[in-house]
């Protein structure tokens, strides 16, 4: 009675080890799944934990698909997915805002800088949205929009015209300041 009833346990903590790694016998290369899998798999969705923040993301992943939100994310590879902050997932091959590829972003290179920004290796962006001229090597977040490179300073997408990068500052609730003047929501103020 005692050995049977270790058999089952064990018998239940494999099956349940095996099904959290996303393996299934019933499922061959090149299909997808059907409803009664994908709804048998989906009750054991995970939270990505976020790798920089430690904290649980917006973002889940089944064995099948990425979810942002509890909205799927279309093309998001489940088995390469990691949530970064601010929004901002990677796969393998990928970069995602809110469950919205980032077009042109390079995955193997990405990261999130918070605030809004990310970049790879060569480009900055916004949201999902490449800001135009900033230079990634150097380019930092600022916070409540605003970031800069070492030589330019940027409102979201938008290059700053005239403001000092040396000096320059985000102050909170959309202001911010440099040397010669104060800025609200990326324009001079009067």
């Amino acid at each position: 009675m005692v050995s049977t009833s270790i058999v089952c346990i064990v018998l239940c903590l494999v099956l349940h080890i095996y099904g959290s790694l996303g393996l299934s016998t019933k499922r061959q290369v090149g299909t997808t799944p059907s409803s009664s899998t994908a709804r048998l798999f989906s009750t054991s969705a995970k939270h990505v934990l976020s790798t920089t923040s430690g904290v649980l993301s917006d973002y889940t992943t089944d064995n099948f698909y990425v979810y942002y939100k509890g909205q799927r994310v279309a093309g998001a590879l489940p088995n390469s997915f990691v949530s970064l902050t601010d929004g901002y997932g990677k796969d393998f091959q990928d970069v995602y805002y809110r469950g919205q590829q980032v077009r042109g972003a390079s995955a193997s290179s990405f990261v999130s800088l918070g605030g809004g920004f990310g970049k790879d290796f060569q480009d900055v962006y916004y949201m999902d949205q490449q800001v135009r001229g900033a230079s990634a090597s150097s380019f930092v977040s600022l916070g409540n929009g605003y970031g800069k490179d070492f030589q330019d300073v940027y409102y979201t997408t938008q290059q700053i015209y005239g403001a000092s990068a040396n000096s320059f500052e985000s102050l909170g609730n959309g202001y911010a300041k440099d040397d010669l003047h104060s800025y609200y929501l990326g324009k001079i103020t009067q």
